[in-house]
């Protein structure tokens, strides 16, 4: 009789057990589709944003390139430039506004141009497919919090590519002037930039240039997504362009789109934050829009 018991019983656990095993296959299966989705609708028939991306992409790279080549044509030397060194122009920024100065204000153009470009399309896209087919694959996958969790992995995959076009177009640059390098020319840096690389290692130049910036777009991006779905994609905007000229005028580790400029980092010892913390807190902010924005889609009302 006891044998019975025990058979019932492991036969009872090894089947809730397959269960559960089964449903979380599921959920995973539901949620690579709604993914699928998002790629599809909100990057490959968004193309028109990415084409735009990319002429921006090649303006700028262009301008640089021939503004460097004015630039030593006065030393009579031809100086390469590498991608990282295209990077480094985009994020150099800018030094933080001082009323004593006597200067006036110094707009990065080239950062912010860069910078605000991705926030066109979040909000609206979002927006959009929350109130065209958020219903639908709701009632499909019967879970509100997959369908956001899907969104925020829209936003990395998004700001991946954006970021990639980019390093494309500039690669595509240093192969035309005929000596292709991933790194930094220091020539450049230090007498065009005005920034000076003394003491620092190669990854760090590539966090500074590359990751940090990547991050803090990624979580702004997710910012925007959940102001976008909470008041709509026009005040989301408008925040997100409120905080990226706040940060222009002011230094502080409480304004994130500080740590994509070079100036502002502990890159040219600015502040004493380390990029390593720079990139925990901009990671910090995609997971605590991750969790705010569950509540929120909770209590919208789409099915």
């Amino acid at each position: 009789m006891a044998l019975d018991f025990w058979d019932n019983y492991s036969i009872r656990t090894k089947f809730i057990v397959h269960e559960k095993k089964g449903f979380f296959k599921l959920k995973v299966r539901l949620f690579f589709r709604l993914l699928s989705h998002d790629i599809t609708e909100g990057i490959i028939h968004n193309r028109k944003f990415f084409i735009f991306a990319a002429l921006l992409f090649i303006f700028i790279d262009f301008v640089y390139w021939h503004n460097i080549s004015l630039y030593f044509s006065d030393y009579n030397s031809v100086v390469d430039c590498g991608v990282l060194d295209f990077f480094m122009n985009v994020f150099a920024g800018c030094d933080p506004f001082d009323p004593e100065a006597n200067k006036g204000v110094d707009i990065p153009i080239t950062w912010f141009s860069f910078n605000v470009l991705p926030y066109l399309f979040v909000g609206l896209y979002i927006t959009n497919d929350l109130q065209t087919s958020a219903d639908t694959f709701i009632l499909r996958v019967k879970s509100r919090y997959l369908w956001w969790l899907s969104k925020i992995v829209w936003c990395v995959v998004s700001s991946t590519l954006y970021y990639l076009l980019f390093f494309v177009i500039s690669t595509a640059f240093t192969l035309l002037s005929g000596n292709f390098s991933l790194t930094q020319n220091s020539l450049i840096t230090e007498e065009f930039l005005e920034l000076s690389t003394y003491g620092k290692s190669m990854t760090e130049i590539f966090i500074s240039s590359v990751l940090l910036p990547w991050m803090i777009t990624t979580c702004h991006m997710t910012f925007d997504a959940i102001i976008s779905i909470t008041f709509g994609p026009v005040v989301a905007f408008l925040m997100i362009v409120c905080l990226m000229t706040t940060s222009v005028f002011y230094c502080s580790e409480f304004l994130p789109f500080n740590f994509s400029m070079l100036i502002r980092t502990d890159f040219c010892a600015i502040n004493n934050i380390s990029i390593y913390t720079e990139l925990e807190v901009a990671f910090l902010i995609i997971v605590i829009c991750l969790f705010l924005g569950l509540p929120i889609i909770k209590r919208k009302n789409i099915i």
